[in-house]
């Protein structure tokens, strides 16, 4: 059997001008009566639109710099990570997940729940016949299920760990899923809304104040600077500010100690939010002596964002993230 192989930007071409829609339908039914006030014409276009999708493959989709085969638009959609999840549901019906972790009131209804990246148990998704597993690999437990997802057969889409840093890696991931699923005109339209608005928030923002930011987020009951490569980084050097974990060396994650916090000084801190009481949480690592003469603190500017608008899961959402992190550091 032949297969198409083509590129994201030949994808969206292929694409162009139709009507994507009936991705959602499963097995045939048995026939029933055409209640439906559709018009032929209409009825007949829709039906030319998903018959011009299924068209389209099989194809081989490049997932940064991995080739994944797919024989046909995915009907079954195991998502094993809470960020391609979130951009996933933006995509396509509810009806097409089997499995995905909570990502809020978005979450598919009808799909099961698992546990999220830390815990991907590749036995669990493969019992639930998935015809793509979709996930994350951050951690090396991912790494390794990743690998054993691939082996299985099923197509596997895997994300960097890097991959998650800034919108246009969102923009683009969003792409990359919007090609494996077959829903490119779909992504096409998030992703210039997303551009529009990103661009009239940009052009708003004050061009000579740079303020030097830190960003503080939780972790299994400790509290950490977040490594550099974070959304939320990302999101604070777009808006004009200077994360100030970009002037410490390696990638990894450092835990919040004051005394680092002190020898960073940070005209802002910006703490990711996780709990529905940070404030709390974080009273005693902000109240320490050692941090009193640090300008974020003596300054009383320091601000907790939702992670479900500017970290990694926000979607579609990054761009309020983006003005409220302009809005906190000061620079709109």
């Amino acid at each position: 059997m032949t297969h198409t192989v083509l590129s994201r930007r030949a994808l969206r071409a292929l694409a162009a001008g139709t009507l994507v829609l009936g991705l959602g339908l499963g097995a045939c039914s048995a026939p029933k009566e055409n209640t439906s006030t559709e018009s032929p014409a209409a009825s007949a276009s829709a039906s030319q639109g998903a018959e011009d999708t299924a068209a389209a493959f099989p194809r081989d989709v490049d997932v940064h710099g991995q080739s994944v085969h797919l024989d046909a638009a995915p009907q079954r959609i195991a998502v094993a990570s809470p960020d391609a999840a979130v951009l996933l549901a933006a995509l396509v019906d509810g009806e097409r997940f089997v499995a995905t972790p909570d990502f809020g009131p978005e979450t598919p209804a009808g799909a099961t729940r698992i546990p999220g990246s830390h815990t991907v148990d590749p036995e669990q998704l493969l019992s639930m016949e998935p015809d793509l597993v979709v996930l994350t690999s951050r951690h090396g437990q991912e790494k390794d299920a990743a690998s054993m997802l691939q082996s299985s057969g099923v197509p596997t889409v895997v994300m960097p760990s890097d991959a998650w840093s800034s919108i246009d890696d969102l923009k683009e991931n969003l792409s990359i899923l919007g090609s494996v699923v077959g829903a490119e005109e779909k992504a096409s339209e998030l992703n210039d809304s997303i551009q529009s608005k990103r661009e009239e928030i940009t052009a708003s923002l004050k061009k000579d104040t740079h303020p030097r930011v830190l960003t503080l987020m939780a972790h299994g009951g400790k509290k950490m600077l977040m490594p550099k490569s974070t959304m939320l980084n990302g999101l604070v050097r777009e808006a004009g500010g200077v994360p100030a974990i970009d002037e410490q060396g390696g990638h990894g994650v450092l835990p919040a100690d004051p005394e680092v916090i002190a020898e960073m000084k940070p005209d802002v801190i910006l703490v990711q939010q996780f709990t529905e009481n940070p404030e709390a949480e974080y009273r005693e690592l902000l109240e320490s002596p050692v941090l009193a003469d640090v300008p974020a603190v003596k300054d009383h500017r320091v601000s907790y964002l939702p992670v479900s608008t500017s970290g990694e899961t926000a979607g579609v959402a990054i761009t309020e993230g983006l003005e409220q992190v302009g809005k906190a550091i000061g620079t709109l």
